[in-house]
């Protein structure tokens, strides 16, 4: 009886374990890859340099250094705003206006207002005519609200391009407004374009 207690004890033992020999259970599904995080957005550029070639819109404003005047660009054209002034041009060839200001030094500001015409021009390339000399101002209109002052001297060059170089400047109370423009001699369009962006000066202010 004892043997036969184990023999059924051992067909018993064998039976739960054949029992549990089915098909293996399903493998667990694979763990997902984590996902890269998403690319950053390109950063707008600072339009802190020409080299940014950030092209104006009709709603672009840029200011004039040290000023609390901005002007509109042409549409289109390249703008920076440099820590010395307000670039706006077609490129590197072609109608280009600066702007800026300064503190004059004296009561008489020709020569300031030469040297800084030659030191701006060099900036956006343009060679000034020979024997430049801003004395008595060409011409005065108000323009934009402010009492301006224009020379336009000729044969000024810009690449492959001969033109007048425009120079004007106007008073801001302790400093002056100053700029520096050129077009090619049959560009009309380019003169128009910088006279318009003169005309475009106007004050910021913080309701606008």
């Amino acid at each position: 009886m004892k043997r036969t207690l184990q023999t059924w004890v051992g067909f018993m033992t064998l039976a739960v374990a054949l029992g549990g020999c089915g098909a293996p259970p399903p493998a667990p599904p694979p763990t997902p890859k984590p996902q890269p995080p998403p690319e950053p957005e390109p950063e707008e550029p600072k339009c802190e340099a020409i080299r940014d070639a950030c092209k104006a819109k009709s709603s672009t404003r840029v200011p004039v250094p040290d000023t609390d005047y901005v002007f509109t660009p042409p549409e289109g054209w390249i703008y920076a705003k440099l820590e010395e002034a307000a670039v706006a041009q077609v490129g590197d060839e072609g109608p280009v206006l600066v702007l800026t200001s300064f503190v004059p030094k004296d009561k008489n500001t020709s020569r300031e207002r030469t040297e800084l015409a030659k030191s701006f021009a060099e900036l956006v390339l343009i060679e000034p005519p020979r024997g430049l000399a801003l004395f008595r101002a060409q011409q005065k209109q108000e323009l934009a609200g402010l009492k301006m002052q224009f020379w336009e001297k000729p044969n000024a060059k810009r690449g492959g391009d001969t033109g007048a170089l425009l120079v004007i400047s106007a008073d801001l109370e302790d400093r002056q407004l100053f700029g520096v423009g050129f077009a090619p001699k049959q560009d009309e369009d380019g003169t128009g374009e910088i006279l318009r962006a003169i005309q475009s000066l106007d004050r910021e202010t913080d309701d606008k």
